[in-house]
C-alpha cells in the first residue's frame, strides 16, 4: 500500500507506432499490447539522463521503490509488417543477406501513465522535464526508431477506493474477480501472459505477472486488491498501481 500523501505524475505516452518484443516469440516478432513495466523504468531514465552503462539507471528503480498504472486511451490495433533485419551491425555490405522477418506493431497507441516514486528528487525531476517537454534522450515506443509522444496531463492526490470499477490495466496477482459488465459497456478482455514487471542491472527479471486489459479501454468490473483513486481537477480514474 502507498503511504498518505502520495502523488502521482500523469503523463500520455503515444506514437505512430509501437513494438515490445515477447519474450517467447521465435520465428515472429510479436508485441505485447501495452509497454512492459521494465521498458517504462528506460523511458524514465531516458527522459531524466540517467547513466545507461551497464544497465545502472535499473538502480533508481529497485523492487519497490517504483509504482506505476497503465490505462489505454485507444483500442489495442495491431499490424503486421515485414522488415528486413540484418544480422550484423555497421555499413550495409554488397554481400550480406538481409532477412525479411515478419513483426507486429502496435498501431497509434496512447497510454495514460500514473507514475509514483521513493524518491521525492527523482520525482519532481521527472515532473519538470516532462511538464516542459524536455528529455535528454530520445524517448521512443520500444525500438529507436519508433518515437514517442510524451505530454504532460497533470499531477493526481491518491486515495484508496473501493470501487467496483478498474479503469487501469490489472496484474493478475492482484485480480480477486471479475464481475458482470457494467451497464452500458461491453468488454473485451485480454491477458498478457509473462510481464515483466521488474529488472535487476544484470537484465534478470525478477518479477512477471499476468495483465489482464481491455481491448478497447473500457472499464473493467472487477474486485481488486489496493485499487487506488487518483484525482486531477474535475476528473478521476480508479487505478491499480504495481
Amino acid at each position: 500500500m502507498l503511504g498518505p500523501n502520495v502523488r502521482a505524475l500523469i503523463f500520455d505516452l503515444s506514437g505512430p507506432f509501437a513494438h515490445y518484443k515477447k519474450i517467447f516469440a521465435t520465428t515472429s516478432a510479436l508485441t505485447y499490447p501495452l509497454p512492459p513495466k521494465t521498458s517504462l523504468y528506460g523511458l524514465f531514465a531516458a527522459i531524466l539522463g540517467l547513466d545507461k552503462t551497464d544497465n545502472a539507471y535499473l538502480n533508481h528503480f529497485s523492487e519497490g521503490n517504483c509504482r506505476v498504472a497503465i490505462q489505454l486511451l485507444n483500442p489495442v490495433v495491431t499490424q503486421r509488417m515485414y522488415i528486413n533485419l540484418r544480422p550484423s551491425f555497421g555499413s550495409l555490405r554488397s554481400t550480406e543477406n538481409r532477412k525479411p522477418t515478419l513483426m507486429e506493431f502496435l498501431d497509434r497507441p496512447r497510454f495514460r501513465i500514473y507514475f509514483t516514486h521513493q524518491d521525492a528528487s527523482l520525482y519532481d525531476q521527472l515532473k519538470e522535464r516532462i511538464r516542459n517537454g524536455q528529455s535528454t534522450y530520445t524517448p521512443t515506443l520500444g525500438l529507436a526508431n519508433l518515437i514517442a509522444s510524451v505530454k504532460y496531463v497533470g499531477e493526481g492526490a491518491i486515495r484508496p477506493s473501493t470501487e467496483e470499477r478498474v479503469d487501469s490495466v490489472i496484474p493478475k496477482s492482484r485480480l480477486e474477480t471479475l464481475l458482470p459488465p457494467i451497464v452500458g459497456y461491453s468488454n473485451r478482455l485480454l491477458e498478457a501472459g509473462q510481464y515483466a514487471v521488474e529488472m535487476q542491472p544484470n537484465r534478470d527479471v525478477t518479477v512477471r505477472d499476468g495483465i489482464i486489459l481491455d481491448r478497447n479501454g473500457t472499464p473493467i468490473p472487477a474486485r481488486v486488491r489496493d485499487l487506488a483513486k487518483v484525482t486531477h481537477a474535475q476528473n478521476s480514474a480508479n487505478v491499480v498501481l504495481f
